[in-house]
């Protein structure tokens, strides 16, 4: 490869890398249950990640196993919104558990992140 077909290469991977949103769909929400396996009754704290933009304007976190289910929204302000969101779920039966966390943003579009932890007897 020449001098000259190195440089344009690398030009086209620096502009290629630049028109890259800045957040991608994975990046935009992660959800975070810990510790994956306890005993019951157990207490489990939920870190739930957003990456602040305008768009955003709720999570929905449900969590669900075949004995127990809660589901919490919770209002985001866009860009304003903290990033960073725990929850802690106390007295928690046996059973294995399904966290579900979806954004919902204003152009009608939903993005989701799961996790699972169990409770065991």
């Amino acid at each position: 490869m020449t001098r000259s077909q190195l440089a344009a290469a690398l030009i086209a991977m620096v502009v290629a890398w630049s028109a890259t949103p800045p957040a991608m769909a994975e990046d935009l929400l992660t959800v975070k249950a810990s510790p994956h396996a306890s005993i019951e009754p157990a207490w489990v704290r939920l870190v739930v990640r957003v990456e602040p933009q305008e768009a955003n304007r709720a999570i929905v976190i449900t969590v669900d196993s075949a004995g127990f289910f809660r589901s919490s929204l919770i209002p985001l302000s866009g860009e304003s919104a903290p990033a960073v969101h725990s929850f802690d779920l106390k007295s928690l039966p046996e059973g294995r558990y399904t966290v579900t966390v979806a954004l919902r943003r204003s152009d009608d579009t939903t993005t989701t992140a799961t996790d699972r932890f169990s409770v065991l007897r």
